[in-house]
């Protein structure tokens, strides 16, 4: 896995995301389910705000491989989950 996939897993894990791997699939680098405290509407927005393209399932997330290939994808995905964090 690329050091900066690792720094957005991490990130996410802050944010307590659970992390799903998926080693031998070349389709998504990984998978997210949010945490309870995540707004899924307002996610979905900042998604489209940001032209992020990901595929989203209720409360889980598949990150495509093809979409997010730099630290810079990586950290607009990390910044549009955070923004959506409610307390």
């Amino acid at each position: 896995m690329l050091d900066f996939t690792t720094e957005a897993i991490e990130d996410l894990e802050i944010m307590y995301c659970t992390i799903k791997n998926y080693p031998d699939n070349l389709e998504f680098l990984f998978g997210i389910e949010l945490a309870d405290n995540m707004e899924i509407d307002r996610l979905i927005e900042a998604f489209k705000e940001n032209n992020l393209i990901v595929s989203i399932d209720k409360k889980h997330i598949n990150i495509p491989a093809s979409e997010f290939n730099t630290k810079e994808d990586l950290q607009k995905l990390v910044n549009c989950i955070r923004l959506c964090v409610s307390f």
